[in-house]
C-alpha cells in the first residue's frame, strides 16, 4: 500500500494529498502518518511548499470528517452496521469514540483528531448526536491543521526515513488516549467539586 501512495503523491502532489487524506478519514486503515510525512519528504525535494501541503491535507481532513458526520446524522443503526462492515471498522473503535463524546462532549471533536483511528471515527457520534455544523467544523478544521502540520513538518526533518513514523502511531495513540482520558477526569472532578461548593 505505502508504494502506490507515495507514486501517487509524487505524480500529482496537492490533488494527490487532499484526496489521500479525504479517503483516510473514511477509512482509517490507510496510513495519515505515512501519507504526511510523505508529503513532508516531497517539500524537501521537489517545488512543493508547507503551505499548500498543509491546506490541501486539511481541506481533505474536513471533507472525509464532513462525509462520517453525515453517515452518523442519516444513517440508521441497522444501514449504520452494514457500513461499517463494508469499510471494516472495528465496532468497538466507535463504541470508544461514541462514549468519549458522551462523556466529554464537543470538545472531543478536536481533541480525539490527535488520536490515531479514533481521530476519523470521531465525526459518526458527532453527526449521530446532532452536534452543530459551525463548532464540529471548527474543531475538525483546528485539530485537522494541527496533526497535519505536525505530521507534515516530521516528514521534512526524517528525509527519505518518513516511513520511521508508522512504527511510532500505534504507541503513540495509546499514550494520547490515556492523557485525553486523565484531563477529561480532572476536567469533570473540578467541575463537579465547584458545582458541591455552590449548593
Amino acid at each position: 500500500m505505502e508504494t502506490w501512495i507515495v507514486e501517487f503523491i509524487e505524480q500529482f502532489g496537492y490533488l494527490a494529498v487532499f484526496l489521500l487524506i479525504a479517503v483516510e478519514n473514511i477509512f482509517p486503515p490507510i496510513p495519515s502518518e505515512i501519507i504526511l510525512t510523505f508529503a513532508g519528504f516531497m517539500i524537501t525535494k521537489s517545488g512543493l511548499g508547507f503551505f499548500g501541503m498543509a491546506f490541501s491535507s486539511t481541506l481533505g481532513s474536513y471533507i472525509g470528517a464532513l462525509v462520517l458526520y453525515g453517515l452518523g446524522y442519516f444513517l440508521r443503526p441497522e444501514k449504520f452496521e452494514r457500513f461499517l462492515n463494508l469499510f471494516k471498522f472495528n465496532l468497538e473503535d466507535v463504541e470508544k469514540a461514541q462514549k468519549w463524546f458522551n462523556d466529554k462532549g464537543s470538545l472531543t471533536v478536536f481533541f480525539c483528531r490527535f488520536v490515531p483511528i479514533i481521530r476519523s471515527l470521531i465525526s459518526i457520534p458527532a453527526g449521530m448526536s446532532r452536534m452543530k455544523m459551525l463548532p464540529f467544523s471548527l474543531y475538525t478544521v483546528v485539530g485537522s491543521l494541527i496533526w497535519n502540520c505536525v505530521l507534515i513538518y516530521i516528514g521534512t526533518i526524517l528525509g527519505d526515513h518518513y516511513g520511521l513514523i508508522s512504527g511510532y502511531m500505534e504507541q503513540y495513540g495509546i499514550v494520547v488516549g490515556i492523557v485525553i482520558v486523565i484531563i477529561g477526569a480532572a476536567w469533570l472532578t473540578m467541575k463537579l467539586m465547584k458545582k458541591k461548593k455552590g449548593a
